[in-house]
């Protein structure tokens, strides 16, 4: 494979590219991968995507990142767009209070 052609689809997955070896944990290259051109490249992105799970995974462990709030955020985003969402809190209690008070004074 030349560094002119497309990446495979393994390029730089973690879990294909250098797994963990059960018995010792420690991660381990691929033999396939010895021929290809992109090892190092390849290799490179893994690891910092590897990295980057770890980091990932240590904040969910100081609290920091509650475990699934990812997920959490993306469902918020897909059920309301920010545009149209309204302020939360102190600020979404005064816009609402202050409507409220509106309506009411209009209506007398």
């Amino acid at each position: 494979m030349s560094k002119d052609e497309p990446r495979p689809e393994c390029f730089g997955v973690p879990e294909e590219v250098i797994p963990r070896d059960e018995e010792t944990g420690l991660i381990v290259t691929q033999d396939d991968c010895a021929d290809c051109d992109l090892l190092s490249d390849c290799l490179k992105a893994a690891l910092e995507a590897s990295a980057e799970e770890i980091r990932k995974r240590e904040k969910e462990k100081e609290g920091q990142m509650p475990p699934g709030y990812d997920a959490y955020l993306r469902s918020r985003e897909e059920a309301e767009p920010e545009e149209e969402a309204e302020p939360r809190g102190v600020v979404g209690f005064l816009k609402r209070w202050s409507r409220m008070k509106k309506e009411k004074q209009e209506k007398e």
